[in-house]
């Protein structure tokens, strides 16, 4: 089968059996035993963590994390491969300054995700994409 057949043939499967509908009390039920509620409250700070204390995630960080991802692979509900990122840690130097600024936002955003800097619907977003199957 030609590439394009083999996704619509995989997409009309999976369209098949519909979208999960939230209303349905066995979805409900289903979802609750998947991602029971919290017992209690989380402390928006870590206990023994000084507020000064920053992570710092720099570009050489990002460069070794993406030089040691694998290809054909997909990190969640993305549909970016590793191969999309991997270019971005070339073990030569940048000639232009496209690619670096591309790494730098990422480093920046890496940092203000593990420092809790963005604000808090990202993470309320961010975490509902990753657990919460869109279709059923």
């Amino acid at each position: 089968m030609p590439n394009g057949t083999c996704y619509k043939y995989a997409a009309k499967l999976l369209e098949s059996h519909g979208l999960a509908d939230i209303s349905d009390p066995v979805v409900l039920q289903q979802m609750l035993t998947k991602h029971p509620r919290r017992r209690s409250a989380m402390s928006p700070v870590i206990p023994g963590l000084d507020a000064t204390d920053r992570l710092v995630v720099g570009i050489s960080g990002m460069q070794e994390s993406y030089r040691g991802l694998k290809t054909d692979k997909a990190q969640g509900a993305s549909p970016w491969k590793y191969e999309y990122l991997i270019p971005l840690a070339p073990t030569v130097p940048f000639v232009g300054d496209a690619a670096r600024q591309v790494l730098e936002s990422h480093a920046w955003l890496a940092s203000s995700f593990a420092n809790g800097d963005l604000p808090p619907w990202f993470y309320f977003v961010f975490c509902a994409a990753r657990c919460v199957p869109l279709r059923k």
